[in-house]
């Protein structure tokens, strides 16, 4: 439960694996830099959102890690159209927390979502209470990010756990 709101189907917060922990480790042990542990993360933080993505039936973008941003404090990749190769940046704060980083880039992946598949998804991710009305909304709840219906305040879901669509 989230504010005494139990979700649709709860999964517990999200944290990589061991292997990829230890795998991380490991870089930094070789002198990967903050930098480049963090443009790695940004695209790993995308791959867990890109899971809603498949959920819903739609394709995935293609990512590529990009040092666009000039802001020292800010990680950046791209996503690409795997349809026409038209992307678009997505960027965090570094200084965040993974969860708001996680709510940030899920922000930025449903305009991705919306300009790219038009009017047939303007309301992705679908809110199950009003489907023909309004997407889900990317939130930081209780420290996680999660996605709610905005006009009951309600969490649906943890961002990168949406039910697979009918």
């Amino acid at each position: 439960m989230i504010s005494g709101v139990p979700f649709h189907r709860i999964i517990g917060p999200v944290r990589g694996n061991l292997a990829n922990e230890q795998a991380l480790a490991a870089k930094r042990a070789q002198g990967w830099s903050e930098r480049v542990f963090m443009e790695a993360g940004i695209v790993e933080i995308i791959r867990h959102v890109l899971r809603d993505v498949s959920s819903g039936g739609l394709e995935e973008p293609r990512i590529e890690e990009s040092n666009w941003d000039d802001d020292p404090q800010m990680f950046s990749a791209m996503i690409y159209s795997a349809r026409d190769s038209t992307g678009q940046g997505v960027s965090v704060k570094g200084d965040l927390p993974r969860s708001e980083q996680l709510v940030s880039v899920a922000d930025q992946v449903q305009e991705w979502v919306i300009e790219e598949n038009g009017p047939t998804n303007s309301n992705w991710p679908q809110c199950p209470w009003h489907p023909d009305n309004h997407p889900l909304s990317a939130q930081l709840v209780d420290g996680q990010g999660v996605w709610i219906c905005p006009v009951r305040n309600t969490p649906v879901a943890l961002i990168g756990e949406l039910s697979v669509k009918d």
